[in-house]
C-alpha cells in the first residue's frame, strides 16, 4: 500500500567540541541530553573518554544527584553556553544518540528508594542521602569521589575495547557497607529491559503494549531517524498523489484543528496543510499540526485492502512530535461513505478500535513513530482510519505534529518490523559474585551486596546485540582506583614566556601590562575572571571563564620574564579565585573547588568540592561571582538573577538567586549574606569585614550601583528577595552611577598598601563596562553611608573585575575580560597599577552637609581657582525605582514629572587653612539619587586638578 503523505525532514547534528582544542580530560556545566525525557544536569562532570581530539565519547556525572546522566561512545555534546558559544543559549547540549542515559532524581537509592528527597529539584541532595566529595585526575584518567549513606564510592568511567568490542565501561570500588546498596544504571522511554537469569546481563528491546493480538510498538530518536524500528519514512513529497492510488486524507467536518481557516472543514487535508504551511512553517517543512483538543482525521484508502500494519510517524526539532491518539478502522466492506463527524459512540457507529497510542512520556521534540501490528499478521480488511487526536495545546505540549502515516498491505516487502540498528547491551564484567543486574519500574539497576571488604565492580555498555557471560568472564582486571589517588603524569608541561610592558612614570599612577598567552600550546582560552597572589608575591593564580586555572611567576618590578603555566582546567565558568595558605580556591558556577598538587609536578590532582550547597538553574545569566575571604576565614561570593535573554525580567527563580554568599571557613555550611542583586559580577570584603557589591541597570535596578551590604540586607530587586511578603523598600546604596560611568560594575579592592599612594584603608570600584578604576568617597549620616567615585587617570585594555594587592611591592593588580556588553578593546587583560611617587592631585573625601558641600583632596590648591564658585558645576537628577528596566533620569525639585537634569547653582566656594579642603556653599542643597560635581582648579604648584565627582545624598550632615 502506497504512503498516504510524507514531509521533508530536517537532521540535528552534534559537533565534536572536545576536538577542538585540549580542553583537559574532563568539563563542568549545564548539559542537555537527548534521553530520557526531560533529562537536564544542572551540575555535570562532562568526561573525555580519549585523547584530545580523538572523539572517542563522553561520560556525564551529576554531582548533585550522584547519578551517571548519560554516556555515548564517538560522540560528544555541543558546547552552547555562554562562555563558550557567547550567546544566551544558557546550557550545551548533547542531542545524539545516548549509549545509555538516566532521569534525573537520585543515582542511587536511599532506603530502597529512588525518589527526589530534596524540598527543591534544585541543589544537592541532603548529605544524609549522599554527597560528592570531588574528583582525581590522573593523567588523563578522571576517579570521580563521593559517599552514599556513608560508605565512599570511586567510580572512573573509561573507553575500552575488549575482542573487538568497543565498550563505555563504568569501573567502581564500594567500600566496606552493611546493606545492599543500589545504583541506576538505564532509564529509556522508549524501551524496556531484559535481563539474563543470572543477573549478568541486560538488552534493551522497544517498548510492546499488546491488546490481544494487536500491540503497538513505539520508539524514538532525538535527531533523526537512524535506529528506530519501524525504518525512517520515505521523505517523499506529499503533494505527489499518483503515489496515494486514490486514497484521501481529509479533517472530519465540524472537528478541524480551532486554529484552521473558515471553511477548511471537511477540505483535502493536502490541501489545508498547503495554507497552514505558508503561516507556521518555512519552505523545508510541510507537516499536519493536528491540534486538538478532539480532531479527526479520516483517511480513505480508496478500496478495501488487508492492513498488516500502520505507521504514523512525527518529528519536529523543538517543541512538537508527541503523538496521543486512538486508531479506528472501518471493516465494512460495502463501500458506503459514514459521516463521524457528530457520532456520539464509534464503536457503535461500526467502527473497530485498534489501538490507543500515547507517546509523551518520550517528551518534546526529536523523531517519533509508533506502529500498529498484529501478531497474527493481518490487522484486517480495511477500508478507512480514523485518527481520534487527544493533544491539548497546555503544557508544552502543542499538539500532535504528524509528518507522514504509512499504511502496509499483507504481502508489501516491509510488513515486518525490523531488528534496531543501534543495539544495546550491558553487562558485569569479571565474574563479581557481589553484584547483579536488576529491571523494574521502567529502569536498569545495578545492585550491590554487602560486603565487609571493598568491592570492585565494572559494568560494560556496548553497542552489540546481546553481550553473554563467556565475553564477560575474561574482560581484564580492573584497576585498584585507590593508587590513583596520589597523583598521575603531568599533562601541560610546557611553559610560555613571555615579557611584559611598563608604563612611563610621568604620571602618579602607570598602568603595567603582565601579557597573557592568547597563543599557547593547548590552544586554551585565557579570559581571566580572578586573581590572588601565593605567600611567594612574585608568584599568582588566575582562572579563566572557560575553566581553566594557570600559575605565573617572574611578577617582578620589570616583568622581563613571566611564565605561565596550566594547573587545572574544567571548571565550571570560573569568575573567583582565592588563595588560602598557598591553596588555590575556585568559585564556579557549581560550587568552591579547592585545588591540590598531591605529587608535587605543578599541577592539579585533586578537585575537592569545597561546598556544592548554592542552589542553580539552566538559565544564561546566572553567573557566579568573585571570591574573597574575611578575618575570620569565612568565603564570599555573589549569585547572579536568572534574567531573561534580552534582559528584562526573570526565569525560575531558585533560593540563592541574586544573593551574595557567605561559607564557612571548613565549607560544611553555606548561608544567604544579603539579597536582591540582579547582576553583582565583583563584590569586596574590607579588612573589618565590611561586604560590598555592585549592581546592574536592569530590572529593578534604575542605574549600575555600589552597595554596602549588611546581614540579611535587601539590595533592590524585588524578585529576588526570597522575602514573602515583598519588601517595599531597600538598602540604600552608597551611590549610584550614570551609563557614562559605569553601564556594568565589577568589583571592589580595599587598598591595603602603604606604598599606593594616599589611600590606605580606602575602597575603590571597578567597571567592567567602562573599563575604569574608581576611588570611592565616603561618609556616613546617621547611620546611612553615602558618597560617591572620583576616576583614576588610567585606562584598561579590557573589562577589569577582580582586583588584588600584592603583599610584596604594594601594588594593584587587575584582571577582567570581554564577554558580554563593555567598552573593552581586547578579550582579557592582567595589567598593574603602579605607583610611581609623583604627586597625586585628585579628591579624597566628601560630605554633603546642610547647605554645603565639602571636598578634600590630596595636594594643596591654588586659591585663586579652588576660591572661585565658578570653577565648579554641579547638577543632580533622580531615578525612579520600579520594576521596569533601568530608569529615565528626572528633575529632583520638579520630581517625575519633569525629565533631565537640575543646575545646582554654587553660591561661594572657600579654601580650608590647609588648603586641602573645599568648601562649597549651596543653600538649596537637597538629597538626591545622583549629582555631578565638575571642577577645573590647579594645585599649589600649578598643575591642573581637573576632576567629576559623581555621587548620591541620602541625607544631609550637620
Amino acid at each position: 500500500m502506497p504512503r498516504i503523505w510524507t514531509l521533508p525532514l530536517l537532521l540535528l547534528a552534534a559537533s565534536p567540541a572536545f576536538a577542538q582544542t585540549d580542553l583537559g580530560p574532563f568539563l563542568s556545566g549545564t548539559l542537555e541530553l537527548a534521553e530520557p525525557k526531560d533529562n537536564l544536569t544542572l551540575k555535570g562532570i562532562i568526561i573525555d573518554l580519549g585523547e584530545p581530539g580523538d572523539a572517542a565519547g563522553m561520560f556525564c556525572f551529576d554531582t548533585e544527584l550522584l547519578r551517571a546522566s548519560g554516556g555515548a561512545l564517538d560522540r560528544y555534546p555541543r558546547l552552547t553556553s555562554t562562555a563558550w558559544g557567547g550567546g544566551h543559549d544558557g546550557h550545551s547540549r548533547f542531542l545524539s544518540p545516548l549509549l545509555f542515559g538516566t532521569r534525573v532524581g537520585p543515582g542511587w537509592s536511599h532506603g530502597g528508594s529512588f525518589d527526589d528527597p530534596r524540598e527543591i529539584p534544585h541543589g544537592p541532595i541532603p548529605r544524609t542521602h549522599g554527597r560528592y566529595r570531588g574528583l582525581y585526575r590522573h593523567g588523563r584518567r578522571v576517579v570521580l569521589d563521593y559517599e552514599i549513606r556513608g560508605v565512599r564510592v570511586l567510580e572512573s568511567p573509561t573507553r575500552e575495547t575488549h575482542a573487538d568490542t568497543a565498550a563505555l565501561v563504568r569501573h567502581f570500588r564500594i567500600a566496606p557497607h552493611d546493606g545492599k546498596i543500589e545504583c541506576v544504571l538505564a532509564d529509556s522511554d522508549s524501551a524496556i529491559f531484559e535481563v539474563d537469569d543470572q543477573g549478568r546481563t541486560a538488552r534493551r528491546a522497544p517498548r510492546q503494549e499488546s491488546r490481544g493480538d494487536i500491540y503497538v510498538v513505539t520508539d524514538r530518536s532525538p535527531a533523526d531517524w537512524k535506529g528506530i524500528v519501524m525504518g525512517a519514512p520515505s521523505s517523499s513529497d506529499w503533494a505527489d498523489r499518483s503515489r496515494t492510488n486514490g486514497a484521501s486524507a481529509r479533517f472530519v467536518k465540524g472537528l478541524a484543528p480551532p486554529h484552521a481557516s473558515a471553511g477548511a472543514d471537511g477540505e483535502n487535508l493536502p490541501r489545508l496543510l498547503d495554507g497552514m504551511r505558508a503561516r507556521n512553517h518555512d519552505d523545508t517543512e510541510r507537516c499536519a499540526w493536528l491540534d486538538g483538543p478532539h480532531a479527526r482525521v479520516l483517511v480513505d484508502l480508496g478500496q478495501t485492502i488487508d492492513v498488516a500494519r500502520v505507521d504514523t510517524f512525527s518529528w519536529h526539532r523543538d517543541v512538537r512530535a508527541p503523538q496521543r491518539f486512538t486508531l479506528w478502522a472501518d471493516m465494512r466492506d460495502d463501500g458506503a461513505h459514514r459521516e463521524t463527524a457528530t457520532a456520539k459512540d464509534l464503536a457503535n457507529a461500526g467502527w473497530t478500535r485498534l489501538a490507543s497510542i500515547d507517546t509523551t512520556q518520550f517528551g518534546n521534540g526529536g523523531s517519533q513513530a509508533s506502529s500498529v501490528v498484529s501478531r497474527k499478521g493481518s490487522l484486517g480488511r480495511v477500508r478507512r482510519l480514523l485518527w481520534q487526536l487527544e493533544c491539548p495545546s497546555s503544557g508544552g505540549n502543542y499538539g500532535t505534529f504528524i509528518s507522514e502515516i504509512d499504511v502496509h498491505a499483507v504481502g508489501e516487502p516491509r510488513t515486518r518490523l525490523r531488528e534496531p540498528k543501534r543495539h544495546w547491551s550491558v553487562g558485569i564484567a569479571g565474574g563479581s559474585k557481589s553484584a547483579r543486574l536488576i529491571a523494574r519500574d521502567g529502569r536498569l539497576r545495578l545492585e550491590v551486596a554487602p560486603s565487609s571488604k571493598s568491592v570492585d565492580v565494572q559494568v560494560v555498555f556496548t553497542e552489540t546485540k546481546k553481550l553473554s557471560v563467556a565475553e564477560l568472564d575474561p574482560w581484564p582486571a580492573p584497576a585498584n582506583l585507590e593508587t590513583m589517588l596520589r597523583g598521575g603524569p603531568a599533562l601541560w608541561p610546557k611553559t610560555v614566556e613571555l615579557q611584559g610592558s611598563l608604563g612611563a612614570d610621568k604620571n602618579a599612577y602607570t598602568v603595567d601590562t603582565i601579557p597573557i598567552p592568547e597563543k599557547n600550546p593547548y590552544g586554551a582560552s585565557s579570559r581571566l575572571g580572578g586573581l590572588d597572589f601565593f605567600s611567594d608575591p612574585t608568584r599568582a593564580a588566575v582562572c579563566t571563564w572557560k575553566g581553566d586555572v594557570w600559575i605565573v611567576s617572574g611578577i617582578d618590578r620589570d616583568l622581563e620574564k613571566v611564565t605561565w603555566r596550566r594547573y587545572a582546567t574544567g571548571l565550571f565558568d570560573a569568575l573567583g579565585l582565592k588563595i588560602v595558605d598557598d591553596v588555590v580556591y575556585v568559585h564556579g558556577r557549581d560550587q568552591l573547588t579547592r585545588l591540590h598538587d598531591l605529587n608535587g609536578d605543578g599541577e592539579a590532582d585533586r578537585y575537592e568540592c569545597f561546598n556544592n550547597d548554592v542552589t542553580i538553574t539552566k538559565n544564561f545569566h546566572e553567573f557566579a561571582y568573585d571570591l574573597h575571604t574575611d578575618r575570620e576565614g569565612r568565603f564570599y561570593f555573589a549569585k547572579g538573577g536568572p534574567v531573561r535573554p534580552g534582559g528584562h525580567g526573570f526565569h525560575k527563580i531558585v533560593p540563592h538567586h541574586g544573593c551574595v554568599m557567605r561559607v564557612s571557613p571548613d565549607g560544611s555550611k553555606l548561608e544567604v549574606y544579603a539579597t536582591g542583586l540582579r547582576a553583582p559580577n565583583g563584590i569586596g570584603v574590607g579588612p573589618s569585614g565590611q561586604v560590598t557589591t555592585g549592581d546592574n541597570e536592569g530590572t529593578w535596578v534604575p542605574r549600575c550601583r555600589l552597595s554596602w551590604c549588611h546581614p540579611g540586607s535587601f539590595e533592590g530587586v524585588v524578585d529576588l528577595s526570597h522575602q514573602d511578603p515583598k519588601p517595599k523598600s531597600f538598602n540604600l546604596p552608597l551611590c549610584w552611577f550614570p551609563k557614562s560611568i559605569d553601564n556594568s560594575s565589577g568589583g571592589q579592592v580595599w587598598v591595603t598598601s602603604d606604598r599606593w599612594g594616599p589611600h590606605r584603608g580606602e575602597l575603590l570600584h571597578l567597571s567592567y563596562g567602562q573599563t575604569q578604576l574608581y576611588r570611592v568617597l565616603r561618609e556616613t549620616v546617621d547611620g546611612q553611608v553615602q558618597g560617591g567615585v572620583v576616576r583614576f587617570p588610567t585606562n584598561f585594555a579590557s573589562g577589569v573585575m577582580r582586583g588584588r594587592f600584592n603583599e610584596g611591592d604594594g601594588q594593584l593588580y587587575l584582571v577582567g575580560l570581554r564577554g558580554w556588553q563593555s567598552r573593552a578593546a581586547r578579550p582579557t587583560c592582567f595589567q598593574r597599577v603602579r605607583f610611581t611617587g609623583q604627586p597625586v592631585r585628585m579628591p579624597t573625601g566628601l560630605r554633603a552637609k546642610k547647605g554645603r558641600i565639602e571636598i578634600d583632596f590630596t595636594c594643596e590648591l591654588d586659591p585663586r581657582t579652588a576660591e572661585r564658585a565658578g570653577r565648579f558645576s554641579i547638577s543632580m537628577w533622580n531615578y525612579l525605582w520600579r520594576e521596569a528596566y533601568g530608569s529615565p533620569e528626572f528633575s529632583v525639585i520638579h520630581g517625575e514629572g519633569r525629565k533631565g537634569h537640575d543646575t545646582v547653582k554654587v553660591h561661594r566656594a572657600r579654601l580650608s587653612k590647609d588648603r586641602r579642603t573645599v568648601l562649597l556653599e549651596i543653600p538649596d542643597l537637597r538629597p538626591c539619587m545622583q549629582m555631578k560635581i565638575g571642577m577645573n582648579l590647579r594645585s599649589a604648584d600649578g598643575k591642573p586638578v581637573r576632576h567629576e565627582i559623581y555621587n548620591t545624598i541620602h541625607k544631609l550632615g550637620d
